[in-house]
């Protein structure tokens, strides 16, 4: 469905002469104005927090930025992550007696009417674009259960071995349920806000710590078994020697999402039960 937003194409015209030939010359091709959104965004005629709000202040609604806003966890599971990712929308926070939603398309109201029977609650839409949404999705619903689930069935797939060679650990690192492990415990740590990761092995298994507000809190326990080929993904993604095992290293992660990159910065470290990250 287009979306159309005649005020935004005025607003442009006040902002400047240029946007304003570039907003006519746009929507002779393409009359989705949410799409010259984009091209404005994208082309860097503006500021994707300026353009936002225009946007949504030419709506006549509120524009909310996913990536610098505190959701309430509880608010957010009120709809399946199957729901939020069919509908593109995501349940943010709540005031008073309405959720407030976030949506790319806060003025179709049959999708408001029909969230609001699903979820049995008065919504409150608001504006954000739709990759911030998907970021979000991917973000708020990340959790410990499917992470202990993911690692359980991928420890079933890996044998004990004595030695490993170097082919054996690339081929561990691009398992891909390796790489889904090692970008979740990244997404869980964005999700709780988390300042670093420690993944460290003990005798029997490997802690998995987050650092929150300057304290480490243990989230999970993994198998020992996937200790080699997850931290052969963290040292491959790093810019790290894989095969180097007895002296530190330090490299730095980049987590692409849509809309955004989040850096981490890595380092591994040798211990008398395996490598620590």
């Amino acid at each position: 469905m287009k979306i159309r937003n005649e005020r935004f194409i005025t607003t442009l015209g006040r902002e400047s002469k240029r946007l304003a030939e570039e907003a006519k010359n746009f929507i002779t091709s393409d009359p989705d104005h949410y799409h010259l959104l984009l091209h404005i965004i994208d082309h860097g005629m503006m500021p994707q927090d300026k353009a936002c709000r225009l946007w949504a202040d030419s709506l006549g609604i509120a524009w909310i930025d996913l990536r610098a806003t505190l959701f309430q966890p509880k608010i957010v599971g009120l709809m399946p992550k199957a729901s939020a990712e069919k509908f593109e929308v995501i349940p943010v926070y709540q005031m008073g007696e309405a959720v407030t939603l976030a949506t790319a398309n806060p003025g179709d109201t049959a999708l408001k009417a029909k969230i609001e029977a699903q979820m049995n609650q008065k919504v409150s839409m608001v504006f954000a674009l739709k990759e911030d949404i998907l970021d979000a999705i991917a973000v708020q619903y990340q959790s410990v259960d499917f992470i202990e689930t993911l690692a359980e069935t991928t420890a079933i797939s890996f044998p004990v071995r004595k030695t490993i060679s170097k082919e054996a650990l690339e081929a561990m690192a691009g398992n891909e349920a390796i790489i889904e492990l090692a970008r979740s415990l990244m997404l869980l740590a964005v999700q709780q806000g988390a300042s670093d990761i420690h993944i460290e092995p003990g005798e029997t298994g490997i802690s998995v710590r987050l650092r929150i507000d300057g304290v480490l809190h243990e989230k999970t326990r993994l198998e020992k078994i996937l200790l080699s080929p997850l931290i052969s993904r963290i040292k491959i993604i790093s810019g790290m020697n894989i095969t180097e095992k007895r002296r530190p290293q330090d490299g730095r992660i980049t987590l692409e999402l849509r809309n955004r990159s989040i850096g981490f910065r890595v380092s591994t470290v040798p211990t008398v039960n395996g490598e620590k990250a």
